[in-house]
């Protein structure tokens, strides 16, 4: 849009017409007619053999020992299944003596967000929120945020590969 606006200001510089009414139009729709562009566009396919990995950092934990910038996510091959814009993962990876699940899993044209869901066998739990982007490699990559363990709260960035 800034690319756009400089060229459209010269023009309008030395043009006498018609400018008031583009200019007020820059900052509303009205160039861009019908549905968001989404709504237009297929869920991206990201089924398949995920593994997803990522770094981070934990903060405001209970236990100020469990702070770091240093978070790392080495996860373990996710099996995803998609029916249309709604993800699973119809069988969940052992979890040593706590459980795991994928929740809340959707795909909006290439927008993919995802939460996951880990209980520790200590009753601990850790909860984030993925949301990302899928690109044509077979790749998501994006930001998450969450709480877990301790009660930290976590923030940092990953990529799934998709096989």
């Amino acid at each position: 849009m800034r690319a756009l606006l400089t060229p459209l200001l010269l023009l309008c510089a030395t043009a006498t017409v018609g400018c008031d009414e583009l200019l007020a139009s820059l900052g509303t729709d009205a160039f861009v007619p019908g549905p968001a562009l989404d709504a237009e566009v297929a869920p991206a396919d990201v089924a398949g053999r995920w593994l997803l990995t990522g770094e981070g950092r934990l903060t405001a934990c209970e236990d100020p020992a469990f702070d770091t910038d240093a978070l790392r996510l080495d996860g373990v091959p996710l099996d995803v299944a998609q029916a249309g814009g709604t993800l699973s993962v119809p069988s969940a990876p052992p979890t040593p003596g706590g459980q795991f699940a994928l929740r809340e899993g959707s795909v909006t044209g290439n927008r993919v967000r995802f939460v996951t869901d880990e209980r520790l066998p200590d009753g601990d739990r850790i909860v984030f929120i993925y949301t990302g982007i899928a690109d044509s490699l077979g790749r998501i990559a994006g930001s998450f945020e969450g709480a877990g363990p301790r009660g930290c709260a976590a923030a940092g960035d990953f990529v799934v590969e998709i096989r």
